[in-house]
């Protein structure tokens, strides 16, 4: 009997043991289920709180979290007692649950009053806590009880770390969400999911005139955001392959339909547990508005708004490297100088503008006409072959010279045209600018209106182009010198003149003579340094000559490009007031081609150099196409008959005729006669039969330095003038 009672009293006590056990588990569950629940709210402490309520029965309880650092619990929610502590700070170490944080351990106290129970509630990387239990009944914890509640605490601080988590999240959220709207850069966002815009900023609205009601919930394809759908599609594959995308640049739409750029930035993220896209928006309307401006001012002209010679260029090298080829053709406008100088720039811009509108509305579909500078301006008429160049050279030129009108003025010009034509794949756009500009002074020499460019025209073969390296180094060295031919008085066998003839003296070639190089001088930009170089030598004689007593006239010959040179006067009035030289010791030489070149132009050259004194000659008087009534306009002085009908007077009787008659004209006309090119005896008789004033050939005296001429001249006067 007394062993089945002890059996009965073990039985009893071990199915106690077993049923709290299953009380304890079922509390702790139901404490695991009640934190589970609340793990991702504010509520998550107070379910923490209940929960342990479920595990150890106690009168009071609280959950103490650490703030500041670590540095202080602060009672973050608590039930029973007499008063509620929450809010209530406990620095680190004080108190049992201030040492049980400190310690890591649980902190059981007994004191006879009451007992006390706290045990540290450990995160994943810190301490995050201490959850405290009080009861009036003394030694109502124990051991037991404070390894329950460790095994809850685990439970605990995945609620508490989770709580942190949500709360740092809704806190960088606040944060994304008050820069979002805030920040002045427009912005939206849309889920990844089904491109559905969820947000967008005021900047947003105000960029593209939407409110926020007419978007949200919108793809922005069905809102018409961007001008090219394409475009979406591949910004989309470059953020679903590397997560974002910076700087691309993208055409928006407005809501009244005007077009806009932008410059993204796009960024994929997590926006309240979504999987999002944000995308910030630069507007760079204005700054593209503005490059575009400055490229179409840095390839067009700016005062017609023609292309000008950069988008010209690459406009030619595009269809030359394309296999179409093409015509160039180069314009310079005849008396336009005059134009300018007479109504002023206002007249001579409109002009200009008239021009351009008058050839480009005749023009070959997908023609290029280029304003060049100055009054140059160019066509290229891609695949244009010798025929059809020719057709549109000769329209532009009848339709140049019909009238224009800028603004109450009727205003007549002509044009100058050279042609190149561009060979498939193989033409440089610089150099068929360059042959089309030879071909055009070629035109404009000649009188003939257009011209095509041949080779024997260009300057710029290799032997031409060495010649012009070797001249130009010449001119630097000294290389050159005057020589002097003297013109023959007829009527009292005196020379009365000399003409001043260039002459290089070649360190390989010997003494060569103008023709070997004037010309190739004319072609490239020498003529000028040449001409001057004449002219302060040829002056510099005549100081000395008078200065000596001589009273010798030297005549000077003048290109196309001297006589439309705006500077030859006042450089000529220069070097003659300081060569302290009269301007009748001087006379130029000008060429019948070179008079109808521009000649308005050329005719107010001409007017100031005469008011100076400087006597004027037309040279190879009948070669050209100058008319007996322009001819009368001109200031000039005397006619020197063209060498070709001089040498062939002892054996061509229609020579004779000619010779003979520009000498009546001549004199019926005022003007002295001077025949060059006379060779021999015979021909000197036969022009002084004629009646001609003076001549100049060989058969009287070659080419030869001052100091040879010097000694054909009558002796020094006993008192010379005195400089």
């Amino acid at each position: 009997v007394g062993r089945l009672a002890d059996l009965r009293r073990v039985t009893e006590r071990e199915l106690t043991a077993v049923a709290r056990r299953r009380r304890e588990a079922e509390a702790l569950a139901e404490a695991v289920r009640i934190v589970s629940a609340r793990s991702l709210d504010e509520g998550a402490v107070e379910g923490i709180l209940e929960a342990t309520g479920q595990v150890v029965p106690s009168g009071y309880r609280a959950v103490l979290l650490a703030e500041d650092e670590d540095q202080v619990l602060v009672v973050g929610a608590d039930v029973g007692g007499p008063e509620s502590r929450r809010g209530r700070r406990l620095p680190i170490g004080e108190g049992v649950a201030g040492r049980a944080f400190t310690a890591r351990a649980s902190q059981i106290v007994a004191d006879g009053r009451r007992a006390a129970l706290a045990v540290p509630i450990e995160g994943r990387e810190r301490c995050l806590g201490v959850l405290y239990l009080e009861d009036e009944q003394p030694g109502r914890f124990g051991e037991h009880d404070a390894e329950l509640l460790r095994e809850f605490c685990r439970y605990a601080a995945v609620a508490l770390d989770s709580l942190a988590a949500a709360q740092a999240l809704r806190s960088s959220e606040e944060r994304f969400a008050r820069y979002f709207h805030s920040h002045p850069i427009p912005g939206f966002i849309t889920r990844v999911g089904d491109s559905r815009m969820i947000d967008v900023n005021e900047d947003f609205c105000a960029l593209f005139g939407y409110s926020r009601d007419e978007v949200i919930g919108r793809t922005s394809l069905e809102v018409g955001l961007w001008v090219d759908p394409d475009d979406l599609e591949r910004r989309r594959a470059a953020i679903a392959r590397d997560g974002f995308i910076r700087d691309w640049e993208a055409e928006f739409r407005r809501k009244d339909g005007r077009t806009g750029n932008a410059l993204l930035s796009v960024q994929q993220a997590d926006v309240g547990g979504e999987r999002c896209v944000i995308t910030a928006l630069l507007d760079i309307t204005e700054r593209k508005r503005s490059e575009a401006l400055l490229t179409r001012q840095a390839r067009h002209d700016a005062l017609t708004d023609l292309p000008n010679r950069t988008l010209l260029a690459e406009r030619m090298r595009r269809a030359v490297d394309g296999g179409d080829g093409g015509a160039l053709m180069v314009m310079d406008l005849d008396r336009f100088k005059e134009v300018n100088d007479t109504f002023g720039h206002d007249v001579g811009d409109g002009l200009l503008r008239e021009v351009g509108r008058r050839i480009e509305r005749d023009l070959p579909a997908g023609s290029t006409l280029a304003r060049l500078g100055g009054d140059e301006f160019a066509v290229f008429v891609p695949a244009a072959d010798r025929a059809d160049a020719a057709r549109i050279a000769a329209r532009i030129i009848a339709e140049t010279e019909q009238a224009f009108w800028v603004g109450e003025l009727n205003l007549s010009i002509g044009t100058s045209i050279g042609v190149a034509l561009a060979e498939p794949g193989s033409s440089d756009p610089v150099v068929l600018l360059r042959r089309a500009d030879i071909a055009m002074y070629d035109a404009k020499r000649t009188g003939s209106g257009w011209c095509f460019y041949a080779p024997e025209q260009d300057g710029y073969s290799p032997a031409r182009l060495q010649a012009v390296a070797d001249l130009r180094l010449g001119m630097g060295r000294g290389e050159l010198e005057l020589h002097y031919q003297p013109v023959l008085d007829l009527v009292t066998d005196t020379f009365d003149a000399a003409e001043a003839l260039a002459r290089w003296r070649h360190p390989d070639r010997g003494l060569l003579a103008a023709s070997e190089f004037v010309p190739l001088a004319e072609q490239t930009g020498l003529i000028k340094p040449l001409t001057d170089f004449v002219l302060m030598g040829a002056i510099a004689q005549c100081s000395r000559w008078r200065r000596e007593g001589r009273t010798l006239a030297v005549a000077i010959n003048l290109s196309v490009r001297n006589l439309t040179d705006p500077q030859l006067v006042d450089l000529v009035a220069n070097l003659l007031a300081g060569a302290d030289v009269p301007g009748s010791q001087l006379m130029f030489e000008i060429t019948e081609s070179a008079l109808m070149t521009e000649p308005e132009r050329v005719l107010v050259n001409l007017r100031a150099l005469k008011r100076m004194g400087i006597r004027l000659a037309v040279d190879d008087f009948g070669s050209g196409y100058s008319s007996l009534g322009y001819l009368h306009r001109l200031p000039i002085d005397r006619v020197k008959i063209d060498r070709a009908f001089v040498r062939n007077l002892t054996a061509d009787p229609t020579s004779r005729v000619i010779v003979d008659g520009a000498v009546r004209i001549a004199h019926g006309l005022g003007l002295a006669v001077v025949a060059e090119g006379v060779e021999d005896e015979r021909t000197l008789a036969l022009v002084r039969e004629i009646g001609c004033d003076a001549a100049q050939g060989y058969a009287i005296a070659r080419p030869m330095s001052a100091e040879a001429l010097e000694s054909l001249l009558p002796p020094k006067p006993v008192v010379a003038l005195q400089a």
